[in-house]
Parts: structure tokens; sequence; C-alpha cells
């Protein structure tokens, strides 16, 4: 986590007391690896994006285009979280523990929004929200679990 120091501001008293950019700073570095793998979660993202688009371009096939879309977005995810979110080092266990949470959470979300007829865009926005709380829950509890 990044350095964030402190700053103090005087109250009407004449006291010093912490600084919004203090308790900011605190709430950061609190939070740090949820943030961090939200941000992973955001590249993550567009990988998945850029090589839909690619490989769609290529072969014609929304189908076959977000598989390989979404294999090649969890590796990335796998690997920079193993290495900057849990400092683990990845094993073929975790990749696999990984590969089942994400494709789970992927599949029940297309299910439940065919099952409710819910506008693809929502299930896809429900389903980025949902993945990063739970994903990230199930990645510290079940994946990069010692």
């Amino acid at each position: 986590m990044p350095s964030l120091g402190k700053t103090y501001e005087q109250n009407g008293a004449g006291q010093m007391k912490p600084g919004i950019f203090s308790w900011v700073a605190d709430v950061i570095r609190k939070h740090w690896g949820f943030i961090l793998y939200g941000l992973i979660g955001l590249l993550n993202t567009g990988v998945h994006f850029i090589v839909f688009m690619g490989v769609y371009q290529v072969i014609d096939s929304q189908t076959i285009s977000n598989f390989i879309a979404f294999c090649a977005a969890v590796v990335f995810s796998f690997f920079m979280n193993a290495r900057f979110t849990f400092q683990k080092k990845p094993t073929a266990k975790m990749f696999i523990k990984m590969f089942l949470v994400m494709s789970l959470l992927s599949l029940g979300a297309g299910y439940v929004g065919d099952l409710f007829a819910v506008h693809p865009l929502i299930t896809f926005v429900g389903y980025c929200a949902f993945s990063y709380l739970v994903g990230f829950i199930l990645s510290k509890t079940f994946v990069y679990r010692d």
C-alpha cells in the first residue's frame, strides 16, 4: 500500500486533530486489498473486452469469442491478484479454484438474467458489482487461502 502521510488541522479550541486527508488515508490503508482487487477487476474487464472484440472480428461467434475472452480475463486476474492483492505464489490448484469460482458466478448471473428476462446490460452490470464483492470474499477465503 502506498504511504499516505497524516495531516492535521486545528479545531475551534486550538487543538490539533486529524484532517480529512488523514481519515481518507486510513480508510484506504484499511481496505487496500479490496480496492486493489477492484482496480485489477477494472483492468480485467478491459482485457475481456479487447480479447472479445478481437476474436469476434476473426471468427464471428459471440459464444466462442466470449468464452476465449473470459478465459483470458480469468488468467490475467488470477496472476495479478495472486501477486499484488493476496501476495501468494500461484499454483495450479489455486487457478482451478479461481476458474471455477468465476465461472459459477458468471453462469449464475446469466441464469438469473435469463430466468427473469432481465435486459443483458443490467445482467452484465449486476454481475460486475456482484462478482466484485462475492469474488473478493471467495478469493480471500477459498482461492488464495493457505
